[in-house]
């Protein structure tokens, strides 16, 4: 079994560096006592949507407007102006804000899960001209905004060492232009269109991506395997990697994808996507409401923090990592979560704890047997003795979680302190 620190360290793409100096449990408990002495603990009935996915995109925007581009210009200049010296062009624009106007080619899943989105570059549909957008993790589904041929203003940034192509990171989209809506096939026009005439349907679809839409027969997301149909007959099957965007859903609702029609098939006589995308219906807005708040730091008991969490995860992570501040190049352990904002506690029951390598990793007890892990990097003599089954204690830290976590992960806590209560 994977220890605290591998489940939450491993998956992160930024660089961390566990810097202890400083970051001692036993310095923070005591700043911890005095300061707990201090504050004021405020009940709060909180809203049943406290982040809404309109004032997450609005933020989104917010946040991007107010970075000025040092470069704007087209994506097919842009194209241009990296093919013809590609060694100036690395130059000019390593590490800058650039700010460019281009039509959506195509939208694809990073092996990390992020989403891409290509614009045509130097002629329409050219895969080799194409300019390539490595979304921010706040627009991670980009095909939810916007639609394949549709005028698109984005802002990112240049690689600053090394770059493959035309391409930016950090992508978030300004502006999306028109009202266009993609031209969605069903999933049972297309399976009788592939049962009368096979050739022709395979040699029109094979590679593309296709917009389609059906009702889901069955979800089988640990094989990552969605299939469209009825109760009698399956119309489509649907493969994705990246199931938890998917974990909200449920057999007999109707759904809106984008994938990539294969004739490389299971059943040759089923239609089959991979690399799908969900455009529709997304996860809905969330309760992610504490407990109450312990001055600034949001509190909750085991289950509260549960439901939250499953509520939306990408929304509960979203709000209580504090992702839309300004990131250093080079994190350490202390810069995640050493900002109030970042922090949360939870007041509940021990159900064991595990002394390891790196520390110790203390699980709260809650009513969903969902894994709640709290990790201390060098505890004081005072935390460890009440590191046992059945003691209550309150315990802050600052929430470790991927953007693509799923409803049933672990939710895991780092660089934690017991709020001493004695």
């Amino acid at each position: 079994m994977p220890t605290l620190l591998q489940k939450s360290l491993c998956g992160f793409a930024f660089p961390v560096l566990i810097v202890l100096a400083g970051c001692s449990s036993e310095k923070n408990a005591d700043s911890s006592s005095s300061e707990s002495k201090q504050e004021t603990v405020i009940t709060k009935t909180a809203s049943s949507k406290s982040v809404t996915s309109d004032a997450v995109s609005q933020a989104k925007s917010r946040e991007t407007a107010s970075q000025a581009p040092e470069f704007t210009l087209t994506a097919a200049d842009f194209s241009q102006e990296y093919q013809t010296d590609k060694e100036t062009t690395t130059k000019k624009y390593a590490g800058k804000q650039i700010r460019l106007t281009g039509k959506v080619n195509s939208f694809h899943r990073a092996f990390t899960g992020g989403g891409l989105m290509f614009l045509d570059g130097l002629s329409s549909g050219s895969n080799s001209k194409r300019v390539k957008l490595d979304m921010h993790e706040l627009e991670r589904n980009p095909w939810t905004r916007a639609v394949i041929g549709q005028q698109v203003i984005v802002q990112g940034i240049f690689p600053k060492y090394f770059s493959f192509g035309p391409e930016l990171q950090e992508c978030r989209i300004i502006e999306v232009t028109g009202e266009m809506k993609p031209d969605y096939i069903s999933a049972e026009q297309l399976s009788k269109a592939l049962s009368t005439k096979p050739q022709q349907v395979d040699e029109k679809h094979e590679g593309k991506l296709i917009y389609l839409l059906g009702t889901i027969k069955d979800l089988d997301l640990e094989n990552s395997r969605i299939e469209l149909g009825t109760d009698q007959k399956t119309s489509a099957l649907l493969r994705s990697e990246f199931t938890n965007d998917f974990a909200h859903l449920k057999p007999g609702q109707k759904i809106k994808v984008l994938g990539e029609y294969v004739t490389d098939r299971s059943d040759d006589e089923l239609p089959e996507l991979k690399e799908v995308m969900l455009i529709t219906p997304q996860w809905p807005d969330g309760d992610l409401s504490p407990t109450k708040m312990y001055g600034r730091v949001p509190h909750f008991s085991p289950d509260r923090l549960v439901e939250a969490y499953r509520s939306n995860p990408r929304q509960f992570i979203y709000r209580y990592r504090n992702l839309g501040k300004p990131r250093k190049e080079k994190l350490t352990l202390a810069d995640l979560y050493s900002e109030s904002t970042n922090e949360l506690q939870i007041e509940g029951v021990i159900e064991k704890a595990v002394k390891e390598e790196g520390g110790w990793s203390v699980y709260f007890k809650n009513s969903y047997k969902h894994e709640i892990i709290c990790g201390f990097l060098l505890p004081t003599n005072k935390e460890v003795e009440v590191f046992k089954p059945g003691y209550k204690v309150i315990i802050r830290g600052g929430l470790t979680q991927l953007l693509d976590s799923g409803p049933d992960d672990a939710i895991l806590l780092m660089v934690c302190q017991v709020i001493p209560q004695w």
